[in-house]
């Protein structure tokens, strides 16, 4: 229940940035509609290609970085917060990110933060994949729909 209102929360926030805070800025977000996810068909996509890729990321930067960097640093002065901010830094700088998202991967940044304070306070890997995939459910539809 948690990782969905995280997941819409962020989402909102996200498809703020990207619809309308970059465009004030000056910038474009049109690229988004070369990425392969985009090009993949929306019935792929949603809800399955998105729950997929939430699952094997979340696994990955959450579970396995994020609890190794926790259980590295547990002995140490704020080791939780340390463990979060470094795996979201690993999340944002992540080349597949940093190639295909162009500038947005600093909103990786922001969902990595989250997503690991979501986990260190659920302790619950389900919450953060149910987080990630409602997040990109709501902003790939949104963008797919009325953008593309």
């Amino acid at each position: 229940m948690l990782g969905g209102l995280v997941g819409i929360l962020t989402g909102l926030i996200n498809l703020w940035v990207i619809v309308q805070l970059t465009p004030w800025l000056g910038f474009s977000f049109d690229f988004l509609r070369d990425t392969p996810h985009a090009r993949m068909p929306f019935a792929f996509m949603v809800p399955w290609g998105i729950v997929l890729i939430a699952f094997f990321v979340e696994v990955n930067f959450r579970g396995f970085i994020l609890g190794r960097l926790a259980a590295m640093l547990r002995d140490q002065p704020y080791g939780p917060a340390a463990a979060v901010i470094i795996s979201a830094g690993v999340f944002s700088l992540d080349p597949f990110m940093v190639t295909i998202f162009h500038g947005y991967h600093w909103l990786a940044l922001t969902d990595g933060l989250i997503w690991g304070a979501l986990l260190m306070y659920t302790r619950n890997l389900f919450s953060t994949i149910t987080a990630h995939a409602v997040e990109v459910i709501l902003v790939y539809t949104i963008l797919r729909t009325f953008y593309s």
